[in-house]
């Protein structure tokens, strides 16, 4: 793992979703400072409520991005082992059933086996899948191929399962794109409602604009 760039816990927000909780952020506690002023309260509320709101959305963001880290590092093992058993299987036949052009390779890899192991898993799986059918439903095969069908069958059982979890994260991860873009949406109209209310309760007492952008969080 490299770090090429210096990260502080002091850094100021970095993208939308952080500049955006950090000016609400800012706004809240400014209100609150003035909360006991009846004109000042509902705002903070409203202020609070969206910050809570962003609050749900940031956990299930962290918690749905370790999901696909984790399906992610699955999927490659998952990979890795089904290329492991291809090849095992491709290594066997060449060697000791007749080679590359013979009669069982044929029948278990139309084209070559090093072609299955380079796809992607969501390629491979197919593919392997095939090899499989062909194992067992082939007659006399040898033990040293019958003793490869468990641990293949065991490989895309594996793999099937890590691309079907990955499809359900990602589903999830765009349904809370949208969230949060919702969300950016709302605040952006609340930052400004508060501006206005804010303003209007400076020009009736006479305050300045700089008791607005304070409270505001400007």
């Amino acid at each position: 793992m490299h770090h090429t760039d210096h990260f502080s816990v002091f850094d100021a927000a970095s993208n939308p979703w952080e500049a955006s909780w950090a000016a609400l952020t800012q706004a809240a506690f400014a209100l609150d400072a003035v909360s006991d002023d009846e004109s000042i309260a509902p705002l903070l509320r409203r202020v609070q409520a969206s910050l809570r709101e962003w609050s749900e959305i940031e956990s299930q963001r962290l918690r749905l991005r370790t999901a696909a880290l984790g399906v992610t590092a699955r999927i490659r093992v998952a990979d890795a082992a089904l290329d492991h058993r291809i090849e095992s299987i491709g290594s066997s036949v060449i060697e000791s059933h007749g080679g590359s052009d013979g009669a069982r390779y044929k029948s278990l890899f139309p084209e070559p086996h090093e072609g299955i192991v380079a796809l992607g898993l969501d390629s491979e799986v197919p593919a392997a899948t095939l090899v499989l059918s062909e194992l067992e439903r082939a007659q006399d095969l040898p033990s040293d191929l019958t003793a490869e069908i468990e641990p293949l069958r065991t490989a895309l059982q594996v793999s099937n399962r890590a691309l079907v979890d990955r499809g359900e994260v990602y589903s999830a991860l765009g349904s809370l794109q949208a969230r949060v873009e919702s969300w950016l949406d709302s605040a952006a109209i609340l930052h400004d409602h508060v501006l206005s209310e804010l303003g209007l309760i400076a020009k009736q007492r006479g305050l300045p604009l700089r008791w607005v952008d304070a409270l505001a969080g400007l």
